[in-house]
């Protein structure tokens, strides 16, 4: 989640569609007022929906309709896809001892939990709590009667192009956009490892921004 009241821009930050990348481009330029936070008990977390960025401004005496904001959006198989694959490469890390993690304590209990999943190799019992437990993108840009109510949603796959209407918005339009958490590339995707009940489950959670954006799996 970035804030810029100076600018009056918001740019809810959805998992796994490039937003970190958006913050190291955008944060050096000093317009931000609020950068998302890690820890989801306190305001203007990271991962904050556009109805809790509303009600955290609102606690502060700013009205958030007087923003223009913007969320990526991603093909919701692919954003799934890029769930499995990050568990998969964060097993592979704890299981090399890999030091670039600090493994404290609930580190390691989550390690330990995927690890009996990824082992087994069972694609659903992995995919079950990952669906479970991320919100979809929807949750993310609709207000409490599901209307969607982020004005500018911008398409993962054309990520530069859209990522220069936000730098053109701003008023810094050289920006570049780096490359950022980016997983490794396999030679397999979600087409072939998922079960045709997971791929229908998906198209059911995020069917309204796969009919807004024009997806298909």
């Amino acid at each position: 989640m970035l804030i810029s009241k100076f600018k009056k821009f918001i740019m809810v930050d959805i998992p796994k569609t490039a937003s970190s990348a958006f913050r190291k481009s955008i944060e050096p330029t000093g317009i931000l007022s609020h950068v998302g936070q890690p820890n989801e008990g306190l305001a203007f977390y990271q991962h904050a929906t556009i109805q809790r960025i509303a009600l955290d401004l609102e606690n502060e005496g700013v009205d958030y309709s007087d923003f223009s904001n913007f969320a990526v959006i991603r093909n919701p198989w692919e954003r799934y896809f890029s769930f499995y694959t990050y568990y998969k490469e964060y097993v592979e890390k704890y299981k090399n001892k890999d030091t670039s993690i600090y493994w404290d304590t609930h580190s390691i209990q989550q390690a330990e939990s995927l690890k009996v999943l990824f082992d087994k190799n069972d694609i659903e019992k992995i995919m079950w709590p990952i669906l479970k437990n991320n919100k979809t993108q929807f949750q993310f840009v609709a207000d409490k009667y599901g209307d969607i109510i982020v004005d500018n949603l911008l398409k993962f796959e054309n990520l530069e192009t859209e990522f220069q209407k936000v730098a053109d918005f701003i008023g810094y339009p050289t920006l570049k956009l780096p490359v950022s958490n980016k997983s490794k590339n396999y030679d397999f995707t979600y087409r072939d490892i998922f079960p045709q009940n997971i791929i229908d489950h998906i198209g059911f959670l995020d069917k309204e921004l796969i009919e807004v954006m024009g997806y298909n799996g």
